[in-house]
């Protein structure tokens, strides 16, 4: 498995093998704590992400850090979230308290009024410019900490063209935050 990775630059290749030992950790804890098994596809979703980073891990850490926590952890509950927020902290040189403030209480940078990029925590979106685009719809957005993670990580995904599943009760916000995100980047989204 370890062959097939890709390989951000050779300094980093015992990051690499830090990112493989913590997902052979994942995977030996089942059942107590996980909703659902950590995959080969987690690990090289992971993989991928930092590689896209031309990553300084002292730079860009934090990024790093929510990167590897959406992968690994984002499908636990929170409260059985702790103990990989920690071991994902360790390979960030971080101590428990400062993983756990960014896991669980800082809140993201937000910038919707550029007319070129739309930005959310460490994401930046390029804003579509299209001749002719049709007026949108105006949606309401709650710049709450949860609803800013959650965009933020559907804007990871954007980013780097992975598909995106939202699980929740109806009524929760999953359309409209997509479609906010729609909006906010001018990419015209047809609700079915």
């Amino acid at each position: 498995i370890m062959e097939n990775l890709p390989i951000w630059n050779d300094n980093l290749q015992l990051f690499q093998m830090k990112i493989f030992q913590l997902y052979q950790s994942l995977q030996n804890t089942k059942g107590s704590i996980h909703t659902r098994l950590v995959t080969l596809r987690d690990l090289l979703k992971c993989c991928h992400r930092l590689s896209s980073l031309s990553i300084s891990l002292s730079v860009d850490r934090q990024l790093a850090f929510y990167d590897v926590l959406d992968c690994f952890a984002s499908f636990l509950p929170k409260t059985n979230r702790s103990e990989i927020i920690h071991s994902i902290g360790t390979l960030f040189n971080m101590n428990n308290q400062e993983a756990e403030f960014y896991a669980f209480k800082s809140m993201l940078e937000f910038d919707d009024h550029d007319n070129q990029y739309f930005t959310i925590g460490h994401i930046k979106l390029e804003i579509q410019k299209k001749k002719n685009q049709l007026l949108q719809q105006q949606y309401c957005f709650a710049k709450t900490r949860t609803a800013m993670f959650i965009l933020e990580r559907i804007a990871r995904c954007v980013q780097m063209n992975e598909p995106v599943l939202l699980c929740g009760e109806t009524g929760g916000g999953k359309t409209t935050l997509v479609q906010y995100l729609a909006q906010k980047t001018g990419i015209i989204i047809s609700k079915i």
